[in-house]
């Protein structure tokens, strides 16, 4: 009997139960229970989603194999090396396997035998190696992140998860996900959008082309705008708790995480203060509107109660991104807090962050063609593009000033050359502005933070990652100018309360950043639907992301080894010679 059947049995039940009682007539005078039980619905058929794709997928009986590279390479090629993504290059899974099997005999030794079990994780084929003996991850025991088993196992086109459970080691190897192309589809797509718009717009008479444009092409934008929007907000909620919970206890998190953590934050606060700056002599500012009566005080105390949520459900029925964000860091921090007790909930929450977000990848496929309506629609109407470079230039003047205080800011006081800075960092800032990923970086943020930056290891190794996750200043920077710009574009006041508001919004929202290609992209739809934008900005928001996500990278992955040094030196985890040397 499948293990899942009761279980999947007992949620079809409740699944059935809670739709009848939706649809019932008496419900619909009661909103409040309506989202409750849609909320409900929601839930139950994710889970019963997640126990589906896993229904066929028993693991298979362990066996024992020799601990020999070559007969662990033949089993891993035989069970991953057969879906449909690339093919894992041989000679890479080779040095990947050699590295485990070393520091698995040279820590744990070679008496203890090595098993095998095949599985399947969302219908994708994996497997396990264990262990047993004393706790030793052979994925972060090196001296190197270029040559960490993590970093070899992705050279090999594979990912690597490691645990530690009763008592034995596992390994757990997947195949890496297809990584997506560049920005280069999404730019044909906008210039293909804009010169068919074009010509319709001076081809077809005018009635046509305005029918065009609200007949067909309207609705399939507002479509796939409501589809992003309904798949970014759980994205948001889970990739936030999974970046808390990856603290891994609240110890941890009192002892380093909030110095790191802080840093990072303030650094998303320092950039939209320079934005701010640089961007009030383009913005028509209404310091008058909403001062009597304490209306400017007003709005932002009702943001900030508005936050917090009436109940569970109604942030995501009701789609209130304040409100997710809210549960998300609460949820995080009782994970932190009761991590031990409920290995089983952390397991589900990791499948289902997993699950979005494989539906959200499939959904950004079709991104280029939601870029071609976005721009074929506005050119059917009559904009002025006319601010357009003047906003690409504000933001790149933004990047530039903040770039140049952090690089001040570390040089001033920890009394170093900038030439020598500057000579550290550039590994990371050429990564970063050429390839637009975070994930790119990253073994090159790990290496100038402790080769170059001396940087004690256990630091690099816990703040790298953070930085990856929060460093959020380029994308905030950008999101804040935008919006200010289309506010003034599309008419909306802009006052002081409006401002401070806009600030609360862009920090939220940048600090919980979809973790998918274009992310940027999908949560723009947010910032403008909190701050009243029109979603029209939509088309936009497009050209600056797609542009600039470079550059913001960039100004994201160059501040992690920044505010890993003055974290270090607050921390005494900072080697000051090896910062200074230039060697």
């Amino acid at each position: 009997m499948n293990r899942h059947l009761p279980l999947s049995l007992l949620l079809l039940s409740g699944l059935i139960a809670a739709g009848i009682l939706l649809f019932h007539p008496g419900l619909r005078e009661d909103p409040f229970l309506k989202h409750t039980l849609l909320a409900i619905v929601c839930g139950l058929s994710l889970l019963v989603l997640i126990l589906l794709l896993n229904k066929h997928s028993p693991a298979s009986p362990r066996h024992t194999i020799p601990a020999d590279p070559v007969e662990l390479r033949r089993t891993i090629l035989q069970t991953l090396n057969t879906g449909k993504t690339a093919i894992i290059p041989e000679e890479k899974l080779d040095i990947a396997v050699k590295a485990v099997l070393q520091t698995w005999n040279t820590l744990i030794g070679e008496e203890h035998p090595l098993t095998c079990q095949i599985s399947r994780h969302l219908r994708q084929p994996q497997i396990t190696f264990a262990i047993s003996g004393r706790k030793t991850n052979p994925l972060i025991t090196v001296e190197s992140e270029e040559t960490s088993g993590k970093t070899l196992f992705r050279n090999a086109s594979l990912t690597a998860s490691y645990q530690y459970h009763n008592g034995e080691n596992r390994l757990t190897l997947r195949q890496a996900r297809k990584k997506h192309a560049s920005y280069v589809p999404l730019l044909c797509a906008a210039i293909a959008g804009i010169s068919v718009g074009l010509i319709c717009r001076y081809g077809l008479p005018v009635e046509t082309a305005l029918e065009l444009r609200s007949v067909i092409l309207t609705p399939l934008f507002d479509t796939f705008l409501e589809i992003l929007i309904a798949i970014a907000l759980p994205m948001i909620f889970l990739s936030l708790v999974a970046s808390l919970a990856g603290f891994g206890n609240i110890e941890t998190f009192r002892a380093i995480g909030t110095t790191v953590l802080t840093r990072y934050l303030r650094r998303i606060f320092l950039a939209l203060g320079i934005a701010l700056v640089v961007c009030l002599p383009f913005i028509p500012l209404s310091l008058g509107s909403g001062i009597q009566g304490g209306g400017e005080f007003q709005s932002i105390f009702d943001l900030l109660l508005s936050i917090i949520p009436s109940s569970l459900f109604t942030p995501f029925t009701e789609r209130h991104p304040l409100q997710i964000i809210f549960l998300a860091v609460l949820f995080g921090f009782v994970i932190l807090l009761i991590h031990k007790s409920i290995p089983a909930v952390i397991t589900l929450l990791e499948q289902t962050d997993y699950l979005i977000q494989q539906v959200m990848e499939k959904i950004i496929l079709f991104l280029p063609v939601f870029i071609f309506l976005s721009m074929f629609r506005l050119m059917l109407t009559d904009q002025d593009f006319g601010q357009l470079g003047i906003l690409f230039a504000v933001i790149l003047v933004c990047h530039l000033i903040h770039l140049l205080i952090m690089g001040a800011e570390v040089s001033i006081a920890r009394k170093l050359s900038p030439l020598t800075l500057i000579r550290k960092l550039l590994p990371s800032f050429l990564i970063s502005v050429t390839t637009a990923s975070s994930a790119a970086t990253f073994p090159t943020n790990m290496s100038v933070c402790r080769d170059q930056c001396g940087i004690s290891k256990k630091l690099a190794e816990f703040g790298v990652p953070l930085g990856t996750a929060f460093s959020r200043a380029g994308i905030a920077t950008e999101y804040f100018c935008v919006s200010l710009f289309m506010a003034a574009h599309f008419g909306v006041p802009i006052s002081l309360s409006w401002l401070i508001i806009a600030v609360i919004v862009v920090f939220l929202v940048s600090v919980a950043g979809v973790p998918v290609p274009c992310g940027n992209l999908i949560n723009y739809p947010i910032v403008f639907a909190q701050l009243g934008i029109s979603l029209d900005a939509m088309a936009f928001a497009i050209v600056i992301a797609v542009v600039l996500d470079y550059m913001n990278t960039a100004v994201n992955m160059v501040a992690v080894p920044i505010d890993m040094i003055q974290s270090a030196a607050k921390l005494d985890m900072l080697d000051e010679e090896k910062l200074k040397s230039d060697t």
